[in-house]
């Protein structure tokens, strides 16, 4: 893995849905899990979900699924508005 990766998932470890979040990217083939995704997106909270396009997002480096950030900041906890805070101050491109 790349260091960028490396940080990429210490960053989804740190947030309160990591468990939700790592179930859609296989760690041993560096990938995102797509239709598992778009699939977890009609059955997940808001805020798993927000979580889950912030981190696709930030994977393919592309607002590859529309994530509104005033919609996360009335649906996510602070733990979790931290990591996309501090992703702002210091972005990283796995």
């Amino acid at each position: 893995m790349s260091p960028e990766q490396i940080l990429f998932f210490k960053l989804i470890e740190q947030s309160s849905v990591s468990r939700f979040i790592l179930r859609h990217f296989d760690l041993e083939k560096r990938n995102c899990l797509l239709e598992e995704a778009e699939r977890s997106f009609e059955v997940a909270s808001s805020g798993e979900v927000d979580m889950l396009k912030f981190f696709i997002n930030v994977w393919f480096n592309k607002d590859y699924y529309k994530f509104d950030l005033i919609h996360a900041t009335g649906q996510l906890g602070q733990q979790d508005l931290n990591i996309i805070l501090s992703w702002i101050k210091s972005p990283i491109y796995p």
